[in-house]
């Protein structure tokens, strides 16, 4: 198994797109000045941003005093417009939202998932919008 290293990022250098755009790159800057490059292929993009999400809410909580897992999600992904559905041999659809952040988020869900999704939304489409405080 691999020893990881933790270091604390001093600084955000930059970010690349090698291979093509097949990977993403981001480089930062260590506490004791070290240069170091995080690579990943861009399909785990999605991911890593996601864990950074999650990571900023665990944050927030802490920061508030509050304890527990994160439940509300602090910054959701906006889609920009209605999901590409693609059918895949294994048998779920593919939905996938491009979004404000301009990276696309794909969901696989399995038939019976979306046609539920299709009438809930369907019916939370006839309820007039809630009123809900924003955070």
């Amino acid at each position: 198994m691999t020893q990881l290293n933790e270091f604390t990022v001093r600084r955000v250098l930059g970010a690349a797109a090698p291979d093509g755009g097949e990977q993403i790159a981001l480089a930062v800057e260590a506490e004791g000045g070290d240069r170091l490059t995080l690579k990943c292929a861009y399909g785990l993009l999605p991911q890593l941003m996601d864990m950074f999400r999650t990571a900023g809410a665990l944050a927030t909580r802490a920061r508030q005093g509050r304890s527990g897992p994160v439940f509300d999600v602090i910054q959701p992904y906006v889609s920009t417009a209605a999901p590409r559905l693609t059918p895949t041999v294994e048998g779920p659809l593919l939905l996938r939202f491009i979004t404000t952040e301009g990276i696309p988020v794909t969901f696989a869900l399995p038939r019976p998932a979306v046609r539920d999704l299709a009438l809930a939304l369907e019916e939370e489409l006839t309820k007039p919008p809630p009123n809900l405080p924003r955070h």
